[in-house]
């Protein structure tokens, strides 16, 4: 079923449900949305808003997990985040203003877990010269901050978007590629020294976020969340001719009434070539009201993988 038919759904949908409407609400719309095939996950709303403003793939790399709800380490609350490669971003609803996204501070929490019993020594004679000369020292950690790791501070959202350095330069191995690099551990990221690159790939983020959210959720979060949802686990089962069955749990945490909602999954070869794009719904949904979504692939397919839109909904007005 392909998108064209995505209005004559709805009115199906509705009419079966004998619900009336005259207001429609896509607060995640497929226009504030952006789709990685590369991942198979989407950035909407507030958070491809900041993903864009603050670096985008450099600076975050690419999305790792869906949105979902997870308790802070700094301050004990919960929030609703995504993992990127390089960053994890915080919805913050307390924040007046159109900025609400703020990245976790996953470089601390890293360090934490790296090195529990304290932190490990500066490079001392082996520093980089590039990475020396033209400091700035940091009362709040103690640290001090130089180099072409002080200008890719300054270029890059210094302490909004990295935070304070929380070490010195030292050498580590990779968790990605097992390469010893030099880096310099902050609230907010990790900076790495490539020699290998010209500038100013020189220096680029680790990818502790990829590795957190491998380390935290090997099966992935219980569950993920939207504007008005919260979904559950996707289960798919293959039936006869390659059919795929699926059932999806979902709940309204909007505080409204939600006259439709449509899931939309799309299925890819292993390749990431799309085979398939299969819809279905629930109609009148009440607030804090759970359901059971159940679908069925509209042609035989022989997925690798596949990747749940952000569902569309309509609201009572």
């Amino acid at each position: 079923m392909r998108r064209a038919t995505i209005p004559l759904l709805l009115a199906l949908l509705l009419g079966l449900g004998g619900a009336a409407f005259t207001t429609r609400a896509t607060p995640v719309a497929a226009a504030t949305c952006a789709d990685f095939p590369e991942t198979g996950h989407q950035v909407c709303g507030d958070f491809l808003t900041y993903w864009q403003g603050h670096g985008g793939l450099v600076q975050q790399g690419y999305p790792v997990s869906a949105l979902f709800t997870e308790q802070s380490t700094t301050d004990g609350k919960t929030y609703q985040v995504q993992y990127f490669e390089r960053a994890v971003s915080e919805l913050h609803l307390e924040i007046s203003g159109p900025d609400k996204v703020i990245l976790s501070q996953i470089g601390r929490d890293t360090l934490r877990t790296r090195y529990p019993t304290g932190l490990p020594a500066n490079a001392g004679g082996d520093l980089a010269p590039t990475l020396t000369g033209n400091c700035q020292q940091f009362a709040e950690t103690g640290q001090s901050l130089c180099g072409t790791f002080l200008t890719y501070w300054e270029k890059n959202g210094g302490l909004a978007q990295q935070g304070y350095p929380l070490t010195g330069v030292f050498n580590e191995k990779s968790t990605i590629d097992n390469t010893i690099y030099q880096v310099q551990y902050f609230e907010r990221a990790v900076f790495e020294y490539h020699p290998e690159n010209a500038a100013p790939n020189d220096i680029l983020l680790s990818q502790i976020g990829r590795t957190r959210f491998t380390a935290r959720y090997p099966d992935g979060p219980g569950s993920t969340d939207t504007a008005f949802l919260t979904i559950g686990k996707l289960t798919l089962n293959t039936v006869n001719n390659n059919y795929v069955e699926w059932n999806l749990p979902i709940k309204n945490i909007s505080g409204q009434q939600l006259l439709s909602v449509l899931i939309t999954i799309v299925f890819y070869d292993a390749n990431g070539n799309q085979l398939d794009t299969t819809i279905a719904g629930a109609t009148n949904l009440n607030p804090n009201e759970s359901r059971v979504v159940h679908g069925i692939s509209v042609k035989g397919v022989g997925y690798a993988k596949y990747q749940i839109k952000t569902p569309e909904v309509l609201i009572k007005p």
